[in-house]
């Protein structure tokens, strides 16, 4: 910075902006005392008013005066002083502003940058926040949807598995595997209950599926099942209705299931399927399928049953299971029924109580712990008949007898 002084004389007639060899810009005019404002600073008019009134002051009097000229068209900012010296005569100093000038400007320029930055990262901090808060308003809407899924998920299990803790005649266990820890339900059900006539139901079924879908048809079956076993003494009758029914409210997918009615007076054992695997019946080391045959629930609205019919013995012991055991797999090859037999055969004598995990427990060493789908076993063990047999007759053999009419 430096100043610049020059006097204006009267003979320098017109006006002009140039800068001297030191940069500075300065004006001269033609000016006496008296003059306006304008002859001080040429095209002073289209500058502010207050520095023409500066410059009108300095004209009109002898006080000096300071004002700044900002000559942005040109990037030069002069910060001129001017004082009347002498009639007709003015002297100007010129302070070349150009440098703090620019450095002020690019301040300002960083500034408005930089409030602009700070605004924007304000604007987008609270934007983070609000998005923060709805992901935590989310994550605890998502823990308390799990919370209730899971609450389902154990009321909808334990309504699959819900059987009474004993029943007369007859003592018996059950237990239930999830192919996955994640879906913790599945399609197997089973149940155990007082029917018609003082006899004892025993229901064992499977939908296709897993999961909670599977778990919610498979509620429904069992319900379904379960009423219709209180109308009709047949286990054909039941199944059919109930079938007729499932058709026509069509559930997803389809449900296999095997229905008996054991009476418990006379070890009478009256039994239809739906498309489900065989139970194994135990009797004095001897393992007979009770084989019957039937559509899958929920296919055919005209789907037909037929009910078979043995004699249970005192101290026998009917398994019921789900497929999942048997397709239980290792390198290709499945558990199967023949290997299902065969431990049951040398397990059969265990106690009921512990039976169906022994059971499950040869699966799962089959297939190192690995099931593709759920499983169920209900074992049950027929204490005898209670009237009107003799001792021979407590020990008979099984005795299939099919019988195929429709009659409820």
């Amino acid at each position: 910075m430096f100043l610049t002084a020059k006097t204006l004389r009267p003979d320098s007639l017109g006006s002009s902006d140039r800068p001297d060899r030191r940069g500075a810009r300065y004006h001269r005019a033609h000016l006496g005392r008296g003059s306006a404002g304008s002859a001080v600073i040429p095209r002073i008019k289209e500058e502010t008013p207050q520095r023409l009134e500066t410059c009108g002051r300095v004209a009109l009097g002898d006080r000096p005066e300071r004002l700044e000229i900002d000559s942005t068209p040109l990037s030069t900012w002069p910060d001129v002083a001017v004082s009347s010296a002498a009639e007709g005569y003015v002297v100007a100093v010129a302070k070349d502003l150009t440098k703090p000038k620019l450095a002020e400007s690019k301040k300002e320029r960083l500034h408005r940058v930089d409030q602009g930055l700070s605004d924007e990262l304000v604007a987008l901090n609270e934007e983070l926040q609000a998005q923060n808060q709805s992901l935590r308003a989310a994550r605890a809407e998502t823990v308390r949807l799990l919370t209730e899924q899971s609450s389902l998920v154990r009321r909808l299990q334990e309504t699959l598995l819900d059987i009474p803790q004993e029943l007369p005649g007859v003592k018996f266990a059950h237990i239930y595997r999830s192919a996955t820890q994640q879906a913790q339900v599945g399609g197997d059900f089973y149940d155990i209950f007082e029917a018609k006539h003082g006899r004892i139901g025993l229901l064992i079924g499977d939908v296709a599926g897993h999961g909670v879908e599977a778990a919610r048809t498979a509620a429904l079956s069992k319900d379904t099942i379960h009423a219709f076993a209180h109308q009709f003494r047949r286990p054909q009758i039941v199944l059919r209705e109930a079938n007729r029914l499932m058709v026509e409210k069509k559930l997803p997918g389809f449900v296999t299931a095997f229905l008996g009615f054991l009476d418990p007076q006379s070890g009478t054992f009256i039994y239809s399927s739906a498309g489900h695997p065989a139970p194994l019946l135990a009797t004095d080391g001897q393992i007979a399928c009770l084989q019957s045959i039937g559509s899958p629930l929920g296919v055919f609205a005209d789907a037909c049953y037929r009910d078979s019919e043995t004699v249970i013995g005192e101290g026998s012991l009917l398994l019921f299971y789900t497929d999942g055991i048997t397709e239980a797999r290792r390198d290709g090859d499945i558990f199967g029924e023949e290997r299902l037999v065969d431990s049951l055969k040398r397990l059969c004598n265990r106690p009921v109580e512990t039976l169906p995990s022994l059971l499950l427990d040869e699966a799962l060493g089959f297939s190192r712990g690995l099931f593709r789908d759920d499983a169920a076993l209900l074992c049950v063990n027929y204490l005898g008949k209670t009237i009107g047999q003799g001792p021979g007759r407590r020990k008979s053999e099984p005795s299939p007898v099919v019988r195929c009419d429709n009659a409820p």
